[in-house]
């Protein structure tokens, strides 16, 4: 039996072989807001599905974002990880709780370092996190049709196309 800690992990950090998963904080806005600006080119190909990423990016914004997630995690329904591979963010996961047991995966990565694993290794984390201690029973992520790179990730974490169409495609995976 798997024996999880009162604490939520993402605090502490979830390390994986190359990369530490961990809870925005005070004082991560610099490197996230250079994350998200080498990375906006590819993100905003995808404005369906990363919306967020549409507007200009200001590091304020980003450090002000980094305080208030840090501030409500308590009390939040979303459990985001920053990707730290040494001192650099190479990207997100996030978990939404959607319902009682049903989550939803959220993911974008720095184009420097798609290719390599790393962001299959951090949402494979971020599901076992789901299905862990959170107490998911299901998890689905949404993706843009054209995102092919985001396609073959659900699938490679065995989740399965549930709901395609022309502009969308939701992969879902269930506990047991």
């Amino acid at each position: 039996m798997v024996h999880y800690p009162l604490a939520d992990p993402l605090l502490d950090g979830v390390y994986t072989s190359r990369l530490r998963l961990a809870a925005p904080q005070p004082g991560d806005g610099a490197a996230l807001q250079a994350a998200i600006e080498a990375s906006l080119p590819l993100l905003r190909c995808f404005p369906d599905s990363l919306p967020w990423a549409q507007p200009p990016q200001h590091a304020e914004a980003c450090e002000a974002w980094c305080r208030k997630v840090a501030l409500v995690w308590p009390q939040a329904q979303d459990k985001i990880a920053l990707l730290w591979l040494g001192g650099e963010i190479v990207g997100c996961c996030e978990l939404h709780l959607r319902s009682a047991q049903c989550w939803e995966l959220g993911f974008w990565g720095h184009p420097d370092w798609l290719g390599l694993g790393l962001y299959t290794e951090a949402t494979d984390s971020m599901l076992a996190l789901a299905f862990g201690p959170y107490g998911a029973q299901e998890v689905y992520a949404c993706t843009d049709a054209a995102n092919h790179a985001a396609r073959r990730l659900c699938q490679r974490l065995g989740m399965v196309q549930s709901w395609p169409d022309d502009a969308s495609c939701v992969y879902r995976i269930r506990l047991n």
